[in-house]
């Protein structure tokens, strides 16, 4: 679902102060794991950024995803497709061929944006590898190792912002030496989202394909 959802370590908040050293890469992701159990809703646009190592082809896609997180509610909406769950069940909606498929959420499977912002620092072992200054001020670079054999993905990097204590950009790649970067930006967290951004609006003329 994401990519076909390839199939967000976010927040606002307290800025540690330091001596005279850079913090390390424990507690980065100890303040990042503050912040993120205060998220209740987030929203945030996305863009995606593949290379194809054997295809030798690149690929930019563009999205905006809103969660809530209780009640595991998201609405992702990219060109090409719109996923929205309530919690229970998810719309797949791809308007180029007029269809709707409807499944169970435990068989959505798959990665979304948020799994990089809420999870993935938690499943991972992490390493401090350097600070980059960019015109968005001061990032942490960390490179995220599974520390489970059956993970998704073996080594992750991220770029943490210094103030903010959030996940600005994810950059991984794959055993066929294909890569996918993904930035965030104009990121909001605990704003009110109204019931209906978690409900898909079905047009009269695509066929739903229910396999629930």
């Amino acid at each position: 679902m994401f990519h076909a959802c390839i199939n967000l370590l976010i927040v606002s908040g307290v800025v540690a102060t330091y001596s005279n050293s850079q913090p390390t890469a424990q507690e980065i992701t100890e303040h990042m794991h503050r912040q993120l159990d205060s998220v209740i809703t987030l929203s945030a646009d996305f863009i995606i950024v593949s290379h194809f190592g054997v295809l030798e082809q690149s690929g930019e896609s563009t999205g905006r995803l809103f969660l809530q997180r209780a009640k595991n509610k998201f609405r992702l909406e990219q060109e090409d497709q719109t996923v929205v769950s309530d919690g229970e069940t998810v719309w797949t909606f791809i308007p180029s061929n007029r269809q709707i498929i409807v499944s169970p959420m435990e068989d959505s499977g798959g990665m979304r944006p948020d799994d990089f912002l809420f999870y993935y620092s938690r499943q991972y072992n992490s390493e401090l590898l350097k600070t980059e200054n960019t015109n968005g001020g001061l990032f942490y670079v960390l490179e995220l190792t599974a520390a489970d054999l059956s993970a998704q993905l073996d080594k992750v990097t991220i770029w943490v912002d210094s103030k903010k204590w959030l996940t600005q950009k994810v950059q991984y790649t794959d055993d066929m030496d294909s890569s996918t970067t993904i930035e965030f930006t104009d990121i909001q967290l605990n704003l009110s989202l109204v019931d209906s951004t978690f409900v898909m609006d079905i047009p009269s003329d695509v066929e739903v394909v229910d396999l629930r």
